[in-house]
This record gives structure tokens, sequence and C-alpha cells, in this order.
């Protein structure tokens, strides 16, 4: 039998990108802002200063309890087409049991709403003969329902209703596997050309003659042959082998969880084959809005999430002879444990979260280079805030897990010592005390001479 090798990463999502959109054609980021006047009067105050000053003071309370993108995703409309289908293949057991409708409200309560023999729509409305049927047959035995029957129904129909509702979260999805599959390829773009510049000017403790271009190649190769999955309807599917095909229902369960509206990724192999799932229901209030474009909030939020997956493919599953020597690892580790705040599990044992510190690391550098671009510079305050917000809002509540940052380290540290981001926001002018960044070629001081 061939052996089935599935390596899975389990992420909240993270966040980064670059605006190098010449590749795909669309120009779907932020159009030139309108820039929020500093001419305000003695007594006045700038509302784009006090957003910038409240950002580099308080970077998570600003990306997420001030954060207006931070809203439950709606379910209902999907929820209510599933209970309706299920209600319609089930209707006349149903009615015959005492239940005339399905409901959010009824849904749980199945077990005690269940009766016994009741007529159904269609007897009531004489379209069968069912006392022909049923005659001389002692209907009470044949419809009576014990307590234990009761429980075993419900169950069945409640875990049914879950595979409807499945069904139609990826149906949905299905419709706007194109555009994710664009933003996705600017995603990986971007991760590609930023992967290429950093490795360049890697300080590889290897010495390696040619050791950084061989990095370059390698993470190049793997970002290449990544595939990426954002629906599991029977179409999206269709051209994985029967290997592929089970291991993404599967990731696609344990990501998405159970009802599949879960807001989550992963990252996972089959055999040698890379891929990347994207929990849908997340994304598709946006998609729905602007079915046949790339809105700048769709591309902000859903972008950075594919680019801290991808990143998880080569920071993991390359050879390690060809990847970033450890060295440079553990540097990074050791600087982000001893420099940065907090008292999280990072601090302690650091090595517990390579892999998620590593792609967050990816991420956070992509979505730096955006604030070095002419275009990122021309917009306003708010409008780089709001960039922000979207690209971290996965972040927001995160616990520390043993294997992730809290989200409070991710945003507050992570990505808050940014230098690019840091310097754009010009949160030195805020800084009490020296902020370090953490690198792979070491630690650097952000604000000098303050």
């Amino acid at each position: 039998m061939k052996k089935l090798l599935i390596t899975l990463f389990l992420p909240f999502c993270c966040f980064g990108f670059d605006l190098n959109l010449s590749i795909s054609g669309f120009d779907f980021f932020f159009t030139q802002s309108e820039q929020t006047s500093s001419e305000c009067g003695p007594d006045e105050v700038n509302p784009e200063e006090s957003l910038r000053s409240n950002y580099c003071k308080n970077p998570y309370k600003t990306l997420c309890q001030n954060n207006p993108y931070n809203t439950k995703v709606s379910k209902e409309s999907l929820y209510k087409r599933s209970l309706d289908y299920h209600f319609k293949e089930n209707q006349e057991l149903l009615e015959r049991l005492g239940i005339f409708e399905l409901n959010e409200t009824n849904i749980n309560k199945i077990e005690d709403l269940i009766s016994q023999c009741h007529l159904t729509t269609n007897e009531l409305n004489q379209f069968c003969q069912f006392e022909e049927i049923l005659n001389g047959v002692d209907i009470q035995s044949i419809y009576s329902v014990s307590k234990k029957e009761k429980k075993e129904f419900s169950d069945v129909l409640k875990d049914q209703l879950n595979d409807v509702y499945i069904h139609f979260i990826n149906k949905e999805a299905l419709k706007f596997a194109p555009i994710i599959e664009s933003i996705s390829h600017v995603a990986k773009q971007s991760l590609i050309d930023t992967i290429n510049q950093d490795i360049q000017v890697l300080e590889n403790h290897s010495f390696e003659l040619g050791k950084n271009q061989e990095i370059i190649n390698e993470f190049t190769k793997k970002l290449k042959a990544t595939h990426m999955l954002f629906s599991i309807a029977p179409e999206a599917l269709a051209e994985l082998s029967d290997d592929e095909h089970d291991a993404a229902v599967d990731v696609y369960e344990s990501t998405c969880g159970k009802s599949g509206d879960h807001d989550n990724a992963a990252a996972y192999n089959v055999g040698t084959k890379s891929f990347i799932l994207i929990c849908p229901m997340e994304y598709l209030d946006e998609l729905k809005k602007n079915p046949h474009n790339i809105t700048n909030e769709l591309f902000s939020k859903v972008s950075s999430t594919i680019i801290h997956e991808l990143s998880h493919h080569f920071t993991a599953s390359v050879d390690l002879k060809k990847s970033i020597p450890k060295t440079n690892i553990k540097s990074l580790l050791s600087c982000m444990s001893e420099n940065y705040s907090g008292s999280e599990g990072i601090h302690q044992t650091p090595e517990d979260y390579i892999d998620e510190v590593m792609a967050d690391y990816w991420a956070n550098r992509t979505l730096a280079k955006i604030f070095k671009t002419d275009q990122f510079k021309g917009i306003s305050i708010s409008e780089k805030i709001k960039f922000l917000q979207l690209a971290a809002s996965g972040l927001c509540g995160t616990n520390d897990d043993g294997d992730h940052p809290s989200g409070w380290f991710r945003i507050s540290q992570m990505l808050y010592r940014h230098k690019e981001i840091f310097s754009e926001l010009k949160c030195f002018k805020d800084a009490t005390i020296v902020v370090t960044s953490c690198t792979l070629n070491g630690p650097k001081i952000l604000n000098l001479g303050f």
C-alpha cells in the first residue's frame, strides 16, 4: 500500500504581503487617499496623529479592541438554507414524529419534541391511502418511540444537518475559488520577492559559498509547487488523487471544525506534495458583496492568511541542508526571548515556537515591504491602520497554545517591531524605551537617539 504522509500545521492567520500587483494586471489596493490635513489650530487635535500615536503606544488595542472589521461572520442565510433543505429531505418522517419545521431554536431540542404517531401533511391532504396499507396493523406498536430511539434519531438528524451545512458552505466557496486563486498568486509572488531580497543579505552562519542562493532556489521551488484549496466541494477536489482527496476532507474537518465555519487555515503535505487549505466561511460575506472583483478588504485579509500558511512550507518541509541555518534561527528566537516584552511560553522555551515564529517572521517581512512602496506612502494614516486591522484580525483574542504565541505577542511585539512599519508610522516619537527588532541577522535598534 502506498504510504500516505500528512504533515499538518494549524496556525491562525498571520499577516503580510507586497503589492507588486503588476503581475496580475490588477490594481485593487487603496487608491490615492485624500490626505487628512495636518494644519490644526492650537487647540485642535489631529485625528490622524492621534490614531498613529494610539497605535504606537498600544498596537494590540488599536488593531483588536478598536477594530471595526473584527466582526462575527454572518452564517444565517447558509444555515437557514441547510435547515430548509434538510427538512424537505426528511419531511414525511419528521411530520409523522410531530416536527413541522427545523430552525435554529428547535434543532437542539429535537429529542424532546419527538412525539408518537402523527399524520403527515400528505396524509392529511389524502395523498396517501395509508389506512389500506396499515389495515389490521397495530399502529401504536409501529410508531411508539422510546427514549433511546428519540436520542438516536436526534443525533443522526443533527449529524446529517452538519453534513448539509458543510455542503452549502463549500458549494458557495467554489463560486469564488478563482478570486482566491488570483490573490494566492499575487501573495505567492510577493513572498518569493521578499525571500529573494532578504536571503540575499542573510549573514549566513554556515559560511558555505553560494549557500544563500541555494536557499532562495529551494524556497522558491517549494512555494511555486504549493497548491491552494478554498473549497472541498467534489468539483474542487476532482483532480486530486484518492489520498489527496481524503487528506483534504480530513484537514478541512480538523481545521475548519465539524460545522465547517471556523476562522482558520492549515498547511499540510500529502507525500511530497504541499497544500494550503483556507477555511472559506470567514471570507464569504466579503466575496458576496463584490463577487466579480477583488476588494481592498478581501485582499488585505485573505492574503495575510495565505502568506502565513505558505511560509510554513518553506520553513518546515524543505531539505534542512538547503534551508536557513539553525544558528540563524536560534539567534532570532533567543533575541525575541531576551528582548521582547511579556512572560509567554516563548520567553521560557523559545524552541517550541520555531515553526510559528518563522511563519510569522516571513509573513511580517512581506507585509513590511508594503510600507516602503511609493503607493503605500501616498495613503493616510487611517488607511494604513485599516490595512493592519484587516491583516491582523485573525490574531485578536488568540491565546498562547504552546505552538503559537498569543495574538497579543504576535501583534504588540512581533508585528510592531518590524522596522518599516515602525518607521513609517513614526513610532519612535512615542517610544519611551529602547525598541529592539529581532531579525535573522541579529538584533537591530529601531529608535537610536530617542
